[in-house]
């Protein structure tokens, strides 16, 4: 039967990627290597996270391990349709340029976040949670940015929404698509050829929610044109019936602040404008950038 580690939060991590221990000698906790699947050969020490494996050899602290396990997720990924189809994408291939990986031993796909390196450093776990489909982010490892893999600090804009799945969708559109003149207007018509597509000169990333912003994000966005795509989010009728302004719009101000009061500021700050009060009554609370370019409202 396994064993709860007597260290729960700084063991969290290895506990949510799927490492089940099954004793414990002194500090260290022994279990199944994730990485190679050898029974008893992993080893966890409690309060310094150091791990290794006594058959594979791979070793580090919480942190490499999360790299090196979605390194070893995305060499056995193969199949991508599922992802694609149930967040309505349009491309298979837009989950693999994104990092998504599949956990056989969790049952689930996971979602990289990158520092502002392109480092992975986060693995959210897309679960089911009381019916409800989310992304959860491993203990103890903090939240990031998604796409930062795919940052070009070359481009002069940088469009930030708010969570990874509206990213992907604009990012793909983007990708996808370039201006052209049709009888004298422009239109967008699909391309194969990125550098002549509408993401030549953008980045697109994505915050883990409208909640989430850190400081040192705002490195990304210094000198760019920033536009900023969150939800759709009605205000919260407060007992005395005034209204409280919440989720996305409260969001993209709390971001927008952040950035203007950086050491290096944007050259730009734009948002997407829901309504004259932050949202659009008549579009169902939450809706966001996905749902208007799926069609899905």
């Amino acid at each position: 039967m396994p064993v709860a580690p007597k260290n729960q939060d700084k063991l969290g991590s290895f506990r949510a990627l799927g490492v089940h221990f099954t004793r414990q000698e002194g500090d260290n906790h022994i279990g199944d290597c994730p990485l190679c699947g050898k029974e008893n050969k992993f080893n966890v020490h409690s309060e310094s996270t150091k791990w290794q494996c006594w058959s594979c050899q791979a070793g580090g602290n919480s942190t490499s391990f999360v790299e090196q396990l979605w390194e070893r997720l995305d060499a056995e990924t193969t199949e991508y349709k599922s992802i694609a189809d149930s967040r309505n994408l349009y491309f298979p291939e837009t989950a693999i340029t994104w990092g998504l990986v599949y956990s056989h031993s969790l049952q689930c796909w996971l979602v990289p976040g990158y520092n502002i390196l392109g480092e992975v450093k986060q693995l959210y776990r897309y679960q089911k949670v009381n019916k409800r489909m989310l992304l959860l982010p491993t203990p103890t490892l903090g939240h990031q940015l998604f796409g930062v893999n795919l940052y070009d600090k070359r481009k002069p804009i940088v469009d930030l929404c708010e969570g990874p799945w509206d990213a992907m969708v604009l990012w793909e559109l983007l990708a996808h698509g370039k201006m052209v003149e049709v009888n004298g207007k422009s239109t967008i018509q699909q391309t194969a050829s990125t550098t002549h597509s509408l993401a030549s000169d953008r980045n697109v990333l994505a915050a883990p929610g409208c909640k989430v912003f850190k400081p040192e994000w705002c490195s990304l966005f210094a000198g760019k044109v920033v536009n900023l795509y969150y939800d759709n989010d009605h205000p919260i009728t407060q007992k005395d019936g005034t209204q409280r302004i919440v989720g996305g719009y409260a969001g993209l101000q709390r971001v927008a602040e952040m950035l203007q009061q950086s050491s290096d500021p944007p050259k730009e700050i734009n948002y997407k404008r829901w309504g004259s009060k932050g949202y659009t009554p008549t579009l169902p609370n939450g809706t966001d950038v996905r749902d208007l370019l799926t069609g899905a409202v």
